[in-house]
């Protein structure tokens, strides 16, 4: 079917020539077969799909001007094999080369090779996804005469369904994100109710600006404005009782310069009104790479009550060893198991010598 000279525009086959000229486009093509499966070189020139066809060796024989478009080339007749693509892959981007093709497989193997995805390369670098359908040819006595093969351009599927994955992973994503937006906000409000209930706020702050970030709670405890949320440090301070506001930066100044990590201390506010009530704060410090300090975080706990309860215990153990000095009260504790008698404190006086 093919000249012995490799290369060239005349293919023949017995001193026959077997190119025509085709009467439209004026491209010369050639006459190997009459017609293919009923149908004529101008039908299958004027079909909208890419179409070729090779010789038994797979030398390609003939293209349709769909073929060109979609390989974006012009192969030489007689001289290209297998496929006109400049260069071939399979979908997972494995080099495919041409005689390992489906072209190639159909060839070798005499029957159909159809559904194998494969991606091209153009030789302008652009890339296409395709579809080949390969099927070998034969004479009425069951010789390989070459093959047909059409080439259906998927591209826009695939991209249609890359778009409809990537779409697929942004709600997804954004589910996950809603999902995880919503458990944080049930934590914190899990976490404004546990504050609430025990009188605990947060706060944190850039050293280098001291502007504070606060909850509602911890303005609810110092008497700030509710809705409050930043402020700067010397608001806070200004909230301190004069007498512990040396204490409290006595105690954090320690803390930079030792590079502790945690700082605690408890003190006086006064609210708006007057109100003195009692704070005891528990902070965080993290330091950059050079031992500065960076951040603190910490919490604010309302300790009034429990001041209250120490002020009142102390009250009433002065009160009762000045009763006992008063009256001449004592107290004693006897272990039940050996029974001796422990005193406290003596009922009497011992008995002066005469």
């Amino acid at each position: 079917m093919r000249g012995a000279k490799r290369g060239s525009p005349t293919l023949t086959r017995g001193g026959e020539q077997l190119k025509y000229t085709h009467a439209t486009t004026g491209k010369t093509q050639p006459k190997v077969l009459p017609e293919v499966d009923g149908l004529c070189w101008d039908a299958i020139e004027a079909l909208p799909a890419a179409v070729y066809m090779t010789d038994a060796e797979g030398y390609i024989t003939f293209y349709n001007e769909a073929a060109v478009t979609l390989w974006g080339c012009r192969p030489e007749l007689g001289d290209s094999k297998f496929c006109g693509f400049w260069k071939l892959y399979w979908p997972d981007g494995t080099p495919l080369p041409h005689d390992e093709c489906p072209m190639a497989m159909a060839l070798r193997q005499k029957r159909p090779i159809h559904g194998k995805e494969a991606v091209a390369e153009r030789p302008d670098g652009t890339r296409i996804h395709f579809i080949p359908y390969p099927t070998p040819l034969f004479d009425p006595t069951g010789r390989l005469t070459g093959a047909v093969n059409m080439l259906v351009d998927i591209s826009e599927r695939r991209r249609a369904e890359q778009d409809n994955q990537r779409l697929t992973a942004i709600v997804d994503a954004s589910k996950d994100a809603t999902r995880a937006e919503q458990a944080l906000v049930e934590r914190n409000i899990v976490l404004a109710l546990a504050g609430r209930a025990a009188h605990v706020g947060s706060f944190a702050y850039d050293v280098e600006t001291e502007i504070m970030e606060i909850t509602d709670d911890y303005a609810a405890i110092h008497g700030f404005l509710e809705g409050t949320v930043k402020l700067p440090r010397s608001e806070y301070l200004a909230t301190v009782h004069p007498e512990d506001v040396e204490q409290i930066e006595l105690a954090r100044r320690d803390a930079f310069r030792e590079r502790r990590s945690e700082c605690s201390a408890e003190y006086r506010i006064i609210r708006p009104g007057g109100e003195v009530r009692w704070v005891e704060i528990r902070s965080f410090i993290s330091y950059d790479s050079n031992g500065h300090p960076k951040r603190v975080v910490g919490v604010s706990i309302d300790a009034t009550d429990r001041k209250q309860a120490e002020l009142r215990l102390a009250q009433r153990n002065t009160q009762l060893e000045l009763a006992s000095k008063a009256g001449r009260v004592g107290s004693f504790v006897i272990d039940c198991s050996t029974r001796p008698c422990q005193p406290v404190s003596r009922l009497c006086d011992p008995p002066r010598p005469t």
